[in-house]
């Protein structure tokens, strides 16, 4: 007898839970989309709310892998070489500053 009610209760979860998938089976959509290009894009959705869908130009999008990962390094390196001038240039001027008499100091 324990078999029995062990094998009714699995059969009612088995058809609640396909009772459950029906109905959300019965919820989701399928929109199709006309592209500009003339291809036909298909939009799956779940709801009574269609989404909103925007065609954007292949030429605004901007690939990332595109875009080039050592920019930021060159830009540090030539600020860096930048800043590196304008010390040498003032080491230089130091350099050539006139001692003043008596304190062994280079004025300026």
């Amino acid at each position: 007898m324990r078999k029995i009610s062990k094998f009714l209760l699995a059969g009612a979860g088995a058809l609640t839970l396909a009772g459950v998938a029906v109905a959300a089976a019965d919820n989701h959509h399928i929109m199709n989309v006309a592209l500009p290009d003339g291809s036909v894009a298909q939009i799956h959705y779940v709801g009574n709310v269609a989404p909103q869908v925007v065609a954007v130009p292949a030429a605004e999008i901007v690939p990332v892998a595109i875009a080039d990962p050592f920019a930021m390094f060159d830009r540090i390196s030539y600020e860096m070489d930048r800043r590196m001038e304008v010390m040498l240039q003032q080491a230089s001027a130091m350099a050539q500053a006139p001692v003043v008499q008596g304190s062994g100091k280079r004025g300026f």
